[in-house]
C-alpha cells in the first residue's frame, strides 16, 4: 500500500506547490520527500523519476498515479469551504462566547497591552477556566471543559509549568490538570498544518497564541504578515485568543489589520508595584464586532507560597496606578485607600496641589466629602457607597 501527503501550500503567480511525502505501508519505506509544483508536468515528472528507482515501477504506473492524485487534491485545494444558507440557522444564546467576556465561539480575540501588565497570567487564568468549564471572579466558561493548546513564542515550558501550577492551586481547582503546551519559534503560517493537525487529532477547542510579534514571522506593521497571521489561525477552526502588545503612543502595535481582523478587542493596563505581592490589572473593551461593548472591570492576581488567586478587584485601584488615566479617576483611586489631603494627593500623582483644589471642587464636587480634625490640614474621603 501506498500513502501520500501533501501539506505546506504555497501559491504565488501561476504556481501552487506543495510539500508532497510517499511511503510505502508495507513494508515501511520512505519513497519521495520534496516540493512539488502541482500545476507542472516537469515537476511532476521529477518526482516519477524518483519514485521509479526507488519502488517497483512494474507495479505501479506512477506517472498516471501521480498525476491524478495531483489533480484531486487540487480540485480539493480550489474548492475551499462550501456555499451554505444563513439567516434561519439557530440561535447560539450564551454558547457565542466560550469565555464571556474575553473569548467569543469561533472568532479571533485579541489581548494586549504594555509588558509587565499580565497578559500572560490572564491566558493561563482563561486556559484553566476552557479545561474545567469553571467560572470564576466573574468571567464565565459556557462550555464544558475542553482542551486548550497554548503556543508559547515568548517563554519556556517551565515558566508556564510554574503559572499554571501556581494558579492551579490558588483557584481551588482539584487534580493534576494539565495545559497541552507547544514552545514555538517558526511564523505560525509556516507550521499550520502541523497545529491543525494536532487540534484536530487531540480535540483541541481553544488555542492561545503568546505573542503576534513573533507568531506573524514579518513585521507587524506589514498587512501582508499580519493577513497570513489571521488567515492560518482562521483555518483552525476553534476560538482562540491572541496576545499582543502596545507601542511607544501606548496604542496596538502593528498593522491596522491586526485591529480589523480580530472580532473581539481587550487592552490590559495597571500592573504589579515594586515589592508587593499583587498585581491588580484594569480590562477595557475596545472593540467587539458584533453586540455590545461592557464597561471596564478590574481583576486582581494575589500571588503567595499558597498559590495565585484571582479575585475582583475595583478598577479606580488600576486607575490610580496609570499616570494616562484622567486625573479625578486616579483621585477617586488614591481615596479608597484612606483619606488624605491635597498636599499628599499631589504628592503622590505628582500634580499640583492648585489642580487637585480644581478637582475637587468641580469634577469630584458629588463623589468626595471632606473632614476636618481639629487644626490637622483638612482631608478628603469618600462616602461609604463610593467605597465598595
Amino acid at each position: 500500500q501506498i500513502a501520500m501527503r501533501f501539506e505546506r501550500f504555497s501559491e504565488a503567480r501561476d504556481t501552487v506547490t506543495a510539500e508532497v511525502t510517499i511511503h510505502a505501508t508495507a513494508p515501511i519505506a520512505n519513497l519521495f520527500w520534496g516540493r512539488v509544483n502541482l500545476l507542472s508536468s516537469r515537476s511532476r515528472l521529477d518526482a516519477v523519476r524518483q519514485l521509479l528507482d526507488r519502488y517497483e515501477p512494474q507495479a505501479w504506473k506512477w506517472p498516471d498515479v501521480l498525476d491524478k492524485t495531483c489533480l484531486r487534491v487540487m480540485e480539493k485545494y480550489r474548492q475551499g469551504e462550501p456555499v451554505i444558507m444563513v439567516g434561519n440557522l439557530p440561535q447560539r444564546g450564551t454558547e457565542e462566547y466560550r469565555i464571556y467576556p474575553f473569548v467569543k465561539e469561533a472568532q479571533a480575540n485579541l489581548l494586549y497591552g504594555p509588558g509587565g501588565t499580565g497578559k500572560t497570567n490572564i491566558a493561563c487564568f482563561l486556559a484553566l477556566l476552557a479545561l474545567t468549564g469553571h467560572s470564576h471572579a466573574g468571567v464565565n466558561a459556557y462550555v464544558d471543559g475542553v482542551k486548550p493548546l497554548y503556543l508559547d513564542y515568548e517563554s519556556d515550558q517551565d515558566d508556564l509549568n510554574d503559572r499554571i501550577r501556581d494558579l492551579r492551586k490558588g483557584m481551588g481547582l482539584q487534580g493534576d490538570l494539565e495545559i497541552p503546551y507547544r514552545r514555538c519559534f517558526h511564523a505560525l503560517s509556516s507550521e499550520i498544518e502541523e497545529i491543525r493537525r494536532h487540534v484536530i487529532e487531540q480535540g483541541i477547542g481553544f488555542v492561545i497564541v503568546d505573542s503576534l510579534g513573533t507568531a506573524c514571522g514579518g513585521k507587524p506593521e506589514e498587512a501582508d504578515s499580519i493577513l497570513q497571521y489571521f488567515s492560518a489561525l482562521r483555518s483552525l477552526r476553534v476560538p482562540t485568543l491572541t496576545i499582543s502588545h502596545t507601542n511607544k503612543e501606548n496604542k496596538l502595535f502593528g498593522s491596522v489589520y491586526t485591529w480589523n481582523q480580530a472580532r473581539n478587542i481587550f487592552e490590559v493596563k495597571g500592573g504589579q508595584e515594586e515589592g508587593s505581592d499583587e498585581m491588580p490589572i484594569g480590562l477595557y473593551h475596545v472593540k467587539i464586532n458584533r453586540g455590545k461593548r461592557i464597561k471596564p472591570f478590574a481583576l486582581k492576581f494575589l500571588f503567595s507560597d499558597d498559590g495565585t488567586k484571582v479575585e475582583n478587584a475595583n478598577i479606580l485601584d488600576v486607575l490610580a496606578l496609570e499616570d494616562s488615566a484622567p486625573i479625578p479617576m486616579r483621585i477617586l483611586g488614591l481615596l479608597r485607600h484612606g483619606a488624605l489631603t491635597v498636599k499628599e494627593i499631589a504628592e503622590q500623582l505628582n500634580v499640583p496641589e492648585a489642580s487637585v483644589r480644581v478637582y475637587m471642587a468641580r469634577e469630584l464636587r458629588d463623589r468626595v466629602v471632606g473632614f476636618k480634625n481639629g487644626t490637622e490640614p483638612q482631608k478628603y474621603g469618600l462616602p461609604k457607597r463610593e467605597e465598595g
